[in-house]
This record gives C-alpha cells, sequence and structure tokens, in this order.
C-alpha cells in the first residue's frame, strides 16, 4: 500500500525533487498495467499541491506531466508493437485479460481517437496505447496522437491541485466569489438556452416542423436549413448594439469598475502567469498565424468551401474588429505601466477567438448527429472564453469590452455559418466522415498547431509580463 501522506511530507522537505516526482509519477500512471495498480492519479494530485505550496514554477509541473505521460504511453505502445498477441501470456498482463479486453473493444469502437479519448478514462488509460501497439497502429500517428493528448491531459490533472495548494498562501480578492459565480451562472443558462433552442431548430424536431407548418421553410428538403445560425444572428446583433449603446450607462461603469478591482486584487503568481500565457494565444499575430493553418489544412483535405469560410470569417473580423474599435475610440483601464496602442471596445482577443473556435466547432459539428452538437461547440469554445477572462484578469479590457468582443464574435460566427450553409445548399444534411489520410492531415495541422502555440508562448512569455505589468 502506497502512504501517500509520507510522500507528501518528504517532498516538503525536499522540494527539489516535486518536479521529478510529477514527471515519475505521470509515467507509472500512463505506463502499461502499472496505471491500474498505482493510485496516480491521487498521488500526482498530492503533489501538485505540494508544487503549488512551495512556489514551484507552473510551467514546470505542466511539462514535467506532459513528458512523463507522453514517455509512459510510448513505452506501453512499443510494448504492444513488438510483442503484439504474445504479450496477453507475459506478466503481468496475464494477470488483467479483462482491462486488455475492455481496452480492445474500445480501440475497435473509436480507432486512432480512443488514444485520446482514453486518456481521460481510468480503467483504459494504463491499457489503451498497448491496444494500439498491438493493432499495429503507425508510430508516428499514435506518438503524435500520444502528444496532442498529453498537452490537455497535464493542466486537467495538475492544475486542480496546484491551484489548491498555492491558494493556502493567499487571501481572495473582495467580491470574488458574487463576480465569478453570476458570470458562470449567466454563460451556463445562455448555453442552455441556446442548446436547447439549436436542438428544436433542426431539421425534424418540433420548432423546425412547426415552422415548416406555417409555411415559413419553403419546401421540404434533405438538407439542413440554418436556423439556429439566423437565431444566433438575431440575438446576438441585437445585444450587441443594445450593449454598446449600454457601455456608457453608469451601471455598466460600477460593473466595469467592479471587475477592474477584482483584477487589480490577484496576487497569484501562477495565475497571473496562466493568464498571461493565455491571452498571448488571442494576440491578432498567432490569431492569424491560427486561420492561416486552418486554411491551409481544409485545403489540403480538399475541403474548399470551409476554407473560404474560415479564411473570410477570419479577414473579416480583423477589419470589422479595429474599424470599431475606432468608432467607439473607447479608452482601456489606464493601469498597466505599458500602455497598449490601440483602443477598448470591442476586444479584439475576444472577438477574433470566438471567430476561430467557433468556426471550427462548427466544421466539427456539421458531422456528428445534431443531439450531440452542444458537445462540441462546449468543448471547442472554451478557450475562447478563457482568452476572453484573461483580458478582464489582467486588467488590459474593461468588463464590457470582453462581453462586447464575445458578441461581436458570435455575430460574425452566424453571418459566416450562414453563408456557408448557402454555399453547401446541394450538400447532404449528414455529411460523411473524412477519409483517412484526411484525418492524418488534420491531425498533422493540430500537432503544428500546438507546436507553435508553445513557440509563440516561449518566445514572447517574459515580454508578456513586460506588457501586462501593473502600476505599483
Amino acid at each position: 500500500m502506497i502512504d501517500i501522506p509520507t510522500i507528501v511530507d518528504w517532498l516538503h522537505q525536499h522540494p527539489q525533487w516535486v518536479v521529478s516526482g510529477i514527471a515519475l509519477v505521470a509515467f507509472v500512471e500512463s505506463l502499461a498495467i502499472a496505471g491500474i495498480i498505482v493510485p496516480g492519479i491521487a498521488i500526482l494530485f498530492a503533489i501538485a499541491v505540494v508544487a503549488g505550496g512551495a512556489d514551484i514554477a507552473l510551467s514546470q509541473a505542466l511539462l514535467a506531466g506532459i513528458v512523463g505521460a507522453v514517455c509512459g504511453d510510448t513505452l506501453s505502445f512499443y510494448l504492444g508493437y513488438h510483442y503484439q498477441d504474445r504479450l496477453r501470456a507475459v506478466w503481468p498482463f496475464s494477470r488483467y485479460p479483462d482491462a486488455l479486453a475492455s481496452g480492445e473493444t474500445f480501440f475497435k469502437k473509436h480507432g486512432g481517437k480512443s488514444v485520446v479519448v482514453g486518456r481521460f478514462i481510468g480503467p483504459l488509460r494504463p491499457v489503451l496505447p498497448v491496444i494500439a501497439g498491438m493493432f499495429g497502429m503507425k508510430p508516428v500517428r499514435f506518438i503524435s496522437i500520444n502528444l496532442v493528448s498529453a498537452l490537455a491531459w497535464s493542466p486537467v490533472y495538475i492544475l486542480p491541485g496546484y491551484f489548491v495548494g498555492a491558494a493556502v498562501n493567499i487571501t481572495p480578492p473582495e467580491h470574488w466569489l458574487s463576480l465569478l459565480g453570476s458570470l458562470s451562472i449567466a454563460l451556463l443558462l445562455t448555453s442552455l438556452a441556446f442548446g436547447y433552442a439549436s436542438r428544436r431548430l433542426q431539421h425534424g424536431e418540433s420548432w423546425y416542423e412547426f415552422l415548416h407548418r406555417q409555411g415559413l421553410l419553403g419546401r421540404h428538403t434533405n438538407y439542413d436549413k440554418p436556423l439556429a445560425s439566423l437565431v444566433l444572428l438575431s440575438v446576438s446583433a441585437s445585444l450587441f448594439v443594445l450593449w454598446s449603446i449600454a457601455t456608457s450607462m453608469q451601471a455598466v461603469s460600477e460593473w466595469d469598475q467592479l471587475w477592474l478591482e477584482f483584477a487589480l486584487s490577484i496576487e497569484f503568481k501562477a495565475l497571473h502567469t496562466f493568464f498571461v500565457a493565455t491571452t498571448l494565444l488571442g494576440d491578432e499575430s498567432f490569431l492569424t498565424f491560427s486561420f492561416v493553418l486552418c486554411t491551409i489544412a481544409l485545403l489540403c483535405t480538399r475541403q474548399w468551401r470551409p476554407a473560404i469560410a474560415i479564411a473570410a470569417s477570419g479577414l473579416a473580423t480583423s477589419v470589422i474588429t479595429h474599424t470599431l474599435k475606432e468608432w467607439f475610440y473607447l479608452p482601456r483601464p489606464d493601469v498597466l505601466a505599458h500602455a497598449i496602442g490601440s483602443m477598448a471596445y470591442p476586444s479584439g482577443h475576444t472577438s477574433g477567438a470566438v471567430v476561430l473556435f467557433g468556426m471550427i466547432a462548427t466544421l466539427c459539428a456539421e458531422r456528428v448527429a445534431p443531439i450531440h452538437r452542444w458537445k462540441i461547440y462546449l468543448s471547442i469554445i472554451m478557450p475562447a472564453l478563457l482568452i476572453g477572462f484573461s483580458r478582464i484578469a489582467l486588467a488590459a479590457h474593461w468588463f464590457s469590452d470582453v462581453v462586447g468582443g464575445f458578441l461581436l464574435g458570435l455575430v460574425i460566427c452566424s453571418v459566416a455559418r450562414l453563408a456557408y450553409g448557402t454555399m453547401t445548399r446541394s450538400m447532404p444534411k449528414h455529411l460523411p466522415a473524412l477519409e483517412t489520410n484526411q484525418r492524418l492531415l488534420l491531425m498533422m495541422a493540430l500537432v503544428i498547431w500546438f507546436i507553435g502555440a508553445l513557440t509563440y508562448l516561449t518566445i514572447n512569455l517574459d515580454s508578456g509580463f513586460t506588457r501586462y505589468a501593473q502600476l505599483n
């Protein structure tokens, strides 16, 4: 039996081994069969708590988790790739036939994406890389998928413990619970309402059929009419106009001031680092790289119309956002040591991120059943929400700027979706699955994007700290 408190006590006394401990536990947790025996997640959480309390750099903790997980999965994969079916008779694999059988069933059903999904499913996590190797998955493909999944796995399992450990040494800012709670509730209610309306407006659903019976949709066809996008355009455009008018009202100004006080009260180094890294991914230069990469990837996979939609929406976002900034000419909060040159409203980081991730979500969602599309939108749009929130937390924008940028991004997304729907009227409602070579090319593009993100952060993180340093 592993004594976790003893491990924690030892690491408190020897903090120089904390990063190595994270890498080792992530390695064992991802290693074939060993991850079933060892309570790796519990140990990893405990060590992450120690890391946060010892003020160890968050980047080091996350990188250690990524390296350990990638190495453990890669070794497991090559065991399966080398021994294949003979591995079933080798100890300790011979003692866990049910685990191998479950992994085999899951891999047969989900194919290569099981390497990503399975990493977050406890009993399957330590066996799926072995199964992938036993089934002859190409090593290059496995390593690329494994790397991408590890980049997501490490923050999910390390950040909670790290922030818990760091929170012991900080005083929560005033009003933090009411501000974050109200924002979370508003986002939740909005997403639930739109998700419900979106499902009911799909071909064959109740609201769609009602509109058809009223003669508002014309002739019934086997093609989707993007009613949900039309509703989104109407609502987001109306709210953007109303919100833009409301920015001059006293109530909104007071709300802006509350959020600014909240941002200025954050004295948590690791959280500040997280927000700086997040906001850098919304820089115009990196968003341009992302839009160009998406367009090239879609062109390489012969998806001409989506490529046009992505490129046009990215260009439109840049032009419209810069034009509106000059039109409204609203100043930013005057609290940063180095003033940002452009005007505040609407937030370009937010609008660009919403359009980029929103369009990607749209293109992914059209290949799944309507009832499951909300999962795609929720998971893919989350980075855009984090980028928007980082602008508030760093005091680079007023709260109203970010709300305006978010609404503007939704307007552009819905217009692009309607235009894309017009271009694809001759396409079936349920698109066929992508070919193997198309999926591989898109996976390579995703790997390139992650490498580009890491490179961009490495080059610009120090200057980001300087750019978003607050006045004393």
